[in-house]
């Protein structure tokens, strides 16, 4: 009984100087490179803009194998696309906050602490700062873009383009721009990849996937995915930072 105790005393102490770790580590990448990563943010955004804005409607449906189709009319799922729309909802699902950020850095950090590793618990939990910083700027630029969503522009007709921005709101379907799913997985991806090198081209490659998910499935247009994506890849540059030595995946 005395020595769970103590073991209980001693994990209670290694989450507290990891947590404090973290936030030194954040604060650090913070001060030191605020200016730089402001500029690529609105560089990436700005570019995406300029590059794909203009044509975010032919775009969004080129990418859902429709082309021409109208957006003022519901979608109709071709039998050959069923299965991948339904991988897109069930990434929906499971690409959220909680499964993915929240399950994925607890599960980081339980690792950590069985292994006794300090890098791995460290790691867990910049993953979860990552995608919950992530996430609340995201919500908070979504309810003052009032961008509608693709599937919006069928079910109501103050929507009729992907352009018609209508401010502050709290309406599901006006709550477009930028893509959370993209922001926060992006955020958590790039903060664990700077953490464990090895990984950083599999994690990459499965945000990416995320991203496309939220096209095909008809959640997001091209812009939202990409400016949520270059939100998130700049929080996950300050989560990801490491004053100390670089660890790789063993």
């Amino acid at each position: 009984m005395r020595e769970r105790f103590i073991g209980s005393i001693q994990s209670v102490s290694q989450f507290t100087a990891d947590w404090k770790a973290c936030w030194a580590d954040f604060a650090w990448r913070w001060n030191s490179g605020f200016k730089r990563g402001l500029l690529f943010l609105l560089g990436w955004v700005a570019m995406t803009w300029l590059l794909f804005g203009w044509f975010d409607e032919p775009l969004l449906l080129w990418i859902q194998g429709r082309s021409g189709a109208d957006l003022n009319v519901k979608r109709v799922i071709a039998p050959n696309q069923e299965g991948l729309v339904a991988f897109c909802k069930w990434l929906r699902v499971y690409s959220d906050f909680l499964w993915f950020n929240f399950f994925g850095g607890l599960a980081l950090l339980g690792y950590g602490f069985w292994k006794k590793k300090v890098h791995w618990r460290r790691a867990g939990l910049a993953f979860f700062l990552a995608g919950a910083m992530a996430g609340v700027t995201v919500q908070t630029l979504k309810t003052f873009s009032g961008r509608p969503r693709p599937s919006t522009l069928a079910k109501s007709e103050e929507a009729q383009t992907a352009y018609d921005f209508r401010g502050i709101t709290f309406k599901g379907g006006w709550r477009g721009y930028p893509s959370g799913h993209s922001a926060a997985v992006w955020a958590s991806c790039i903060a664990l990849g700077l953490r464990f090198r090895r990984a950083l081209v599999p994690l990459l490659i499965f945000a990416s996937i995320v991203g496309w998910s939220r096209i095909y499935g008809n959640y997001h247009w091209p812009t939202d995915v990409l400016s949520g994506a270059a939100l998130g890849t700049l929080i996950g540059w300050f989560w990801g930072a490491m004053r100390g030595e670089r660890e790789v995946m063993e």
